[in-house]
């Protein structure tokens, strides 16, 4: 039986965290695999991992101590394949295996080129990574920015899509709704800036966004400058965001830039007509096929995020044809064949 070992700082709230947990539950139901879980402290709203998948707690924050923790652990329960689920855990993963036979594979899960790292960080993705035995990349954009040698023994897995999400209901009702952490990334000023354009064209409309994060008092203090603090519900964390958000109309991504945006392929999946951001590296425009089964506007222009945002809705049967389409991607990035991509290479 193989070891596999996950390693994530955390399993709470984001798209990476949820890629994580689907991840380790589907491996730990094949019995060719006994799968462990390397994390920091449990805290409250996680993913939920199954009862299968042995949980060691390492990450306290502190790099030095955490590549020794690392270290011990991944000799001590002999781990075959350690796979490296964001920025920190691919620093320990690589620094942690040197001089050790565990196979180490980084995953990419945003786009390296605008993701906001420091220049200590920089230089240890440049120094450290070239120790990692084997590189997932999300799309080709973010795999192309990486040296010859790790292209070649990188390879592309998509994020795979969530079990038993709901299709949206015919309710329809008059709402416009975005899910996502509240950080700069996110350009959520962006989002409130269109709505508040689409707002007095539509006033009867209101916008939902899910999530929590940093930039909340200053997203709300920029609602009331606009006018549109009525219009405009900070909902928080939500585990059952699809059963809340199921009734609305319109689903919107208003990112500077992403890797594979997990919300926005579930929205699609779910049968929401979008409109999501160009933005890098490339996720959205690897799932949007521009006005066939969504729709691509300009990073950080809020004219043209608002203008698409009123074509759908003065448009019904246009948003009908885009959510039948977006469907489509329930087939394409099924958690049986995404698993299939990872058994390959872990082996």
């Amino acid at each position: 039986m193989k070891r596999i070992a996950f390693i994530t700082q955390s399993l709470e709230g984001g798209g990476q965290e949820r890629v994580t947990a689907t991840l380790v539950n589907g491996l730990c139901e094949k019995d060719d695999y006994k799968v462990y879980l390397i994390t920091g402290k449990a805290s409250e709203n996680e993913y939920s991992v199954n009862d299968k998948v042995t949980r060691i707690p390492v990450f306290n924050g502190n790099l030095v101590k955490d590549v020794i923790s690392l270290r011990a652990v991944l000799k001590k329960k002999r781990i075959d394949v350690a796979v490296a689920m964001g920025i920190y855990a691919n620093f320990v993963g690589c620094m942690s295996n040197i001089f050790q036979k565990t196979k180490i594979i980084i995953s990419e899960r945003n786009d390296p080129v605008h993701d906001r790292l420091s220049n200590k960080s920089k230089f240890f993705r440049f120094l450290f990574y070239r120790f990692a035995d084997g590189y997932v990349f999300q799309t080709e954009q973010a795999r192309s920015f990486y040296s010859k040698s790790i292209q070649r023994k990188g390879v592309i897995i998509p994020n795979p899509l969530k079990e038993g999400i709901p299709y949206k209901s015919d309710v329809c009702n008059k709402e416009i709704v975005a899910v996502g952490r509240l950080m700069p990334q996110k350009n959520y000023p962006n989002l409130i800036k269109a709505f508040s354009i689409v707002s007095k064209k539509h006033p009867d409309y209101i916008l939902r966004i899910f999530g929590k994060g940093e930039c909340e008092n200053d997203l709300k203090m920029l609602c009331k400058k606009l006018n549109v603090a009525d219009k405009v519900i900070f909902e928080g964390f939500c585990n059952n965001v699809h059963e809340q958000i199921k009734d609305s109309q319109i689903f919107v991504m208003s990112s500077d830039f992403e890797g594979m945006p997990n919300a926005l392929m579930e929205a699609m999946a779910m049968g929401f007509p979008v409109v999501s951001t160009d933005c890098p590296c490339g996720g959205p425009a690897s799932l949007i096929r521009n006005n066939e089964n969504g729709i691509l506007v300009e990073v950080n222009n809020y004219n043209d995020l608002a203008s698409a945002i009123c074509k759908l809705i003065d448009n019904s049967e246009f948003r009908k044809h885009l959510a039948v389409h977006a469907q489509t991607l329930k087939e394409k990035y099924s958690i049986s064949l995404i698993m299939d991509k990872w058994r390959t290479l872990i082996g």
